[in-house]
């Protein structure tokens, strides 16, 4: 089951990256949709707030280790992913 849930939120990140580049804009209904698949996600952890998902959206692009990591799949993800975050949670706070 663990692996099946590591696995389920790569595909999102890798989905999210194809997206990105076929040119799709952080706020493309495709991207978004991606998100809303995130959240759900990341419910296998724990009920994130909306704060708590805009929080790790900014951490995604600020945070050191969070930034390397994304960024061995593409240089540009870490602030593409934090640009889509804060579009899938605004108006929610």
């Amino acid at each position: 089951k663990k692996q099946q849930v590591l696995d389920e939120g790569k595909a999102i990140y890798v989905d999210i990256l194809a997206y990105m580049q076929a040119g799709k804009t952080p706020e493309s209904p495709e991207v978004q949709a991606c998100l809303v698949r995130w959240h759900q996600h990341m419910r296998y952890f724990y009920e994130p707030t909306w704060e708590v998902l805009r929080g790790l959206g900014q951490m995604y692009a600020a945070s050191p280790d969070f930034r390397a990591t994304f960024e061995k799949m593409h240089p540009d993800l870490p602030d593409f992913l934090s640009d889509a975050m804060q579009i899938y949670t605004k108006g929610k706070i």
